[in-house]
């Protein structure tokens, strides 16, 4: 395999043993591992079973003994994210009282950092998505959370775009940043995608009140740290389980 992310992945789980030493579930692991690697340099439609076997010793009929087909692979990896994000979206639906935005924003942040992967086919690999058909849920999910985000959307002519604006701030930063993501990083792709959701100011005429001081957005001390919302954290009750 000529790919230097392939001599790479290859001799990082060569460490851990020959295939014939390594029990199924490792091997699997492993395999998810070079996929994901590959998938984020070349993209999923380029990378081939033979080329991900190789990565970690196995041959292409092996790879196949584990995952039926690369589509397989595929979903291997992004079913954590696709159920992490399933489960938070209908507790915050559920909810009551719902949670703040900024809250809602940490808890999809953080099933992200979990995938790596959900975050690439997000955002770049098209023949990802159109592999497992993920276009239509992944445009369902989306209007979720923007009703989430502005509970008052059917109403607001730029809730649409604002809430497509934060979730692009949430998952563009992770499929180019490399691993592992600081608390840093972290920390300014929240901030980001709080601030993208915050809508447009409206001229008024002079006021006492600082620039965002009103609304649900304008500080985040404000209205969203009253809903329990944690900046740097998921917030309470968002944990995906």
């Amino acid at each position: 395999m000529t790919s230097e992310t392939g001599r790479t992945v290859g001799l990082a789980i060569a460490t851990g043993g020959s295939r014939r030493s390594r029990p199924a579930p490792q091997v699997r692991a492993d395999i998810l591992i070079a996929a994901q690697a590959l998938f984020r340099e070349r993209g999923y439609e380029r990378v081939t079973l033979t080329e991900i076997g190789a990565a970690v010793g196995l041959t292409r009929g092996a790879v196949l003994y584990h995952y039926h087909s690369k589509a397989d692979v595929l979903t291997a990896l992004l079913d954590p994210f696709i159920t992490r994000l399933d489960d938070l979206l209908d507790h915050c639906e559920s909810a009551q009282p719902p949670p703040a935005p900024s809250a809602v924003l940490a808890g999809v942040l953080d099933a992200l950092l979990t995938t790596r992967a959900a975050a690439d086919v997000l955002t770049r690999d098209i023949s990802g998505r159109h592999a497992l058909s993920l276009n239509a849920w992944a445009g369902t999910q989306a209007h979720r959370l923007i009703g989430l985000f502005v509970p008052d959307s059917a109403a607001d002519p730029t809730a649409v775009v604002r809430g497509l604006a934060a979730l692009g701030a949430l998952t563009r930063p992770l499929a180019d940043l490399p691993d592992p993501i600081s608390e840093t990083h972290r920390e300014a792709i929240l901030r980001a995608a709080i601030n993208a959701l915050r809508p447009p100011e409206r001229p008024t005429r002079a006021s006492s009140a600082p620039p965002g001081a009103h609304g649900r957005f304008g500080q985040l001390g404000g209205e969203d740290q009253q809903a329990g919302a944690v900046p740097g954290g998921a917030g309470p009750g968002l944990s995906a389980g």
